[in-house]
């Protein structure tokens, strides 16, 4: 029985998963074997973790040669956060890193997921490293490995440097990708030796609609659906390169790929039309990201209905966006329910119309 499942297989075994259902006899060979379980259900190999994100619990936002990032500017446009609260303190995790590893070993925790932060290792955001942004991350890795925590590192978590934006328009550039992937190359010669997992972005699906599509997240903008679509593409993009980087630069057996917050589907009745409709709602709502990472092209419902805000790409940059992963990350919170597709893009468009009036509404003081 083979271990390993083609992208292809892969898509039909996540639907089916989201649907609540096993594999059907002519997937059996890519399923992998059994493994064995612990008293509480979990395989014996399960890895328990914890996570954070760098511009959350760092701080120390103005240290050791530290530049601007696009949340560092965006905290202090007056309306977008609430109480306030800016990054600039967070947990101290920058100098109490120590104190916050034991915790996570007192929890039992075996794994660590952290995020390198761009703006201390390009302040000014021209691929030119600062060796001093890096030396926190050696001392976090060799606490994490003394405490017997294995760390995993994520390349980017949101915060961009503002420089990129300011010059290339983040996101909405490819300059800024090229960028990414000298950064990633970077990360990848310096810390690979002693961290084993790269992920590549975070939650893609998040920070370019929420960033640039809706502003409640950095850099606050809401730009036309075409140009939403077109940064999605690019951050895909910038992803492939950076498997590239860390293939190139990283230690052997380093291991990559992205992590995302799928929008998990499931049927509302347990029905065969219900449940197929949650597998293609399932496959549509990410084709715009993971579909075209795991197949290298994008469907043909996504482009149609996409139409002329269809994002512009060559089959270079598709070849390069589906370089090979080595796992890949599911952040899931909860499920959408989905009768077909047609419903899953009117409550699409709801959510997007919902959160702009809830824009309008703190604009005006509501």
């Amino acid at each position: 029985m083979s271990n390993k499942v083609s992208r292809r297989q892969f898509a039909k075994i996540a639907g089916l998963s989201a649907a609540g259902m096993t594999a059907p006899l002519e997937l059996a060979d890519a399923m992998p074997a059994a493994v064995p379980r612990s008293a509480g259900g979990f395989p014996q190999n399960f890895l328990w973790g914890t996570a954070t994100s760098s511009y959350q619990v760092e701080g120390a936002v103005d240290e050791d040669g530290r530049g601007v990032s696009i949340w560092d500017k965006f905290v202090r446009i007056p309306g977008k956060i609430e109480d306030g609260t800016t990054g600039d303190r967070a947990n101290e995790h920058y100098h109490r890193y120590k104190d916050d590893i034991a915790l996570v070993k007192e929890l039992g925790c075996k794994a660590y997921r952290f995020s390198v932060a761009g703006p201390p290792l390009i302040k000014k955001g021209d691929g030119k490293p600062n060796p001093k942004g890096l030396d926190f991350y050696n001392r976090l890795v060799d606490e994490l490995l003394k405490n017997g925590i294995e760390p995993w590192l994520t390349l980017y978590h949101w915060d961009l440097p503002q420089s990129l934006q300011d010059r290339f328009g983040g996101w909405r550039s490819t300059e800024t990708c090229k960028i990414f992937g000298d950064y990633a190359a970077y990360v990848a010669e310096h810390l690979t030796d002693r961290v084993r997992n790269v992920f590549t972005l975070n939650e893609s699906g998040r920070f370019v609609y929420f960033g640039y599509g809706i502003g409640i997240d950095a850099p606050g903008l809401t730009l036309p659906q075409a140009e939403v679509n077109q940064i999605r593409h690019n951050s895909a993009l910038a992803h492939g390169l950076a498997v590239q980087a860390v293939r190139a630069h990283g230690r052997r057996g380093t291991r990559v790929g992205p992590a995302e917050n799928i929008d998990a589907c499931i049927p509302a009745i347990d029905t065969p039309e219900h449940v197929r409709a949650a597998e293609i709602a399932l496959r549509e709502m990410n084709a715009g990201y993971l579909n075209v990472i795991m197949e290298g092209r994008y469907t043909d419902a996504f482009l149609k209905f996409a139409g002329a805000d269809a994002p512009r790409y060559t089959d270079a940059e598709l070849k390069i966006i589906s370089s090979p992963v080595d796992f890949l990350g599911l952040n899931k919170r909860f499920g959408l329910y989905h009768v077909n597709f047609d419903t899953q893009v009117r409550t699409a468009k709801l959510s997007a119309s919902y959160y702009r009036n809830v824009i309008a509404k703190n604009a005006a003081g509501a």
